[in-house]
């Protein structure tokens, strides 16, 4: 039977969860605000969302515990749904608009899922019309708490199934990530599908009666690993400024050579056609040019910020290139250097041409 110092313990972490999330709301939009404009990166604003949902969440819980009266209680329990039931919907959309394929989710079609949540929300607060949410519920009081002991019905088990089917669309898109995508967004990935995981696995084992104190939910205030872990991918590995399929539909498709460089030249990116220019590195991402290039003409380029200029490389092939180079620095939003664009057009053919011209005459 869980004592009263347990749940002591349960509403003290919950209470700082809740305003920890919430501080890393207000957090996110004043620091992302710029981005959230940017049809692109609606992703930010998603992220804000799903956090002042989940502190949603974690106060209904908190209430449903400290009221006096059994109908508060009830009261309160049914809120904590508007929170959770925000938060599967909100998170496949942001896992979809972060995977770059945001206009496959029309808003016809988000616009249907927020209903289904709404529905749901709908049934909750009916319930005592109905009991397809709840069709026991039995108060218990532990020292100054109410908690209630229930047996779930038909309607919670569709939520929770609901619930679950959006979490994985989500991670869906993110597990497409991982695989096809380099490192530096795998990485993003990864840190995604780990924050996703603690507070679902954490509701899974209450649904099933497996936590340690079976009238304990520990997802709620498993939530901030979420929170915490997103907000780390933002900030570790620019995750707001960084959209996959952006990359994957422009950069990857381009035929002459990109290679982005930091400040202190090492690989960034860079695109297929790229890799005649890198000797035996399978990847490249985080090395330094001049440990992956033989081309010794190449590292004069990496010098100056502004370069132009022409350069005959014998690529991996064994086949000698000509390409015209041009080297642009790149700045951030406040002008500070943070690396080079190195762009490579193609003239082979054209001093192909040229010879067979000179040699015509």
């Amino acid at each position: 039977m869980v004592a009263p110092s347990d749940i002591d313990i349960y509403m003290l972490f919950l209470l700082a969860a809740g305003w920890i999330i919430i501080a890393l709301g207000i957090y996110t939009i004043k620091k992302y605000k710029k981005y959230m404009e940017n049809k692109g990166l609606q992703h930010v604003k998603i992220f804000s969302i799903l956090l002042f949902s989940a502190a949603i969440w974690i106060f209904g819980v908190i209430l449903s515990f400290v009221t006096p009266t059994n109908e508060e209680t009830y009261f309160w329990e049914k809120f904590k749904y508007i929170g959770t039931l925000l938060i599967p919907p909100t998170w496949a959309w942001m896992c979809i608009q972060w995977s770059g394929r945001g206009r496959w989710l029309s808003s016809k079609v988000l616009g249907l899922l927020y209903s289904i949540s709404t529905l749901f929300i709908v049934l909750v607060f009916t319930d005592q019309f109905h009991h397809l949410i709840w069709s026991e519920i039995e108060y218990i009081k532990i020292g100054r708490y109410v908690t209630t002991s229930v047996v779930h019905g038909i309607g919670w088990w569709s939520l929770l199934l609901y619930s679950y089917l959006l979490i994985l669309i989500g991670n869906f898109y993110l597990i497409i990530g991982l695989i096809k995508l380099k490192d530096v967004y795998r990485k993003q990935a990864i840190i995604l599908l780990i924050s996703s995981f603690a507070p679902w696995i954490a509701n899974f084992l209450f649904a099933i009666g497996l936590t340690p104190i079976a009238e304990i939910d520990y997802s709620p205030a498993v939530f901030i690993v979420t929170g915490l872990g997103i907000l780390y991918g933002f900030s570790q590995f620019s995750l707001i400024e960084l959209v996959p399929i952006a990359r994957e539909t422009v950069f990857e498709r381009l035929e002459d050579p990109i290679i982005v460089v930091d400040t202190k030249n090492r690989v960034v990116d860079y695109t297929p056609s790229a890799k005649i220019l890198f000797k035996d590195c399978a990847k490249p991402i985080g090395k330094c040019m001049s440990d992956i290039s033989d081309q010794e003409l190449l590292k004069d380029f990496l010098i100056e910020e502004y370069t132009d200029g022409e350069l005959e490389i014998i690529g991996k092939d064994g086949i000698k290139y000509f390409f015209c180079i041009k080297t642009t620095p790149l700045a951030d939003d406040r002008g500070k250097t943070i690396g080079r664009i190195i762009s490579f057009r193609d003239i082979t053919e054209y001093k192909k041409v040229e010879r067979e011209l000179r040699e015509s005459e």
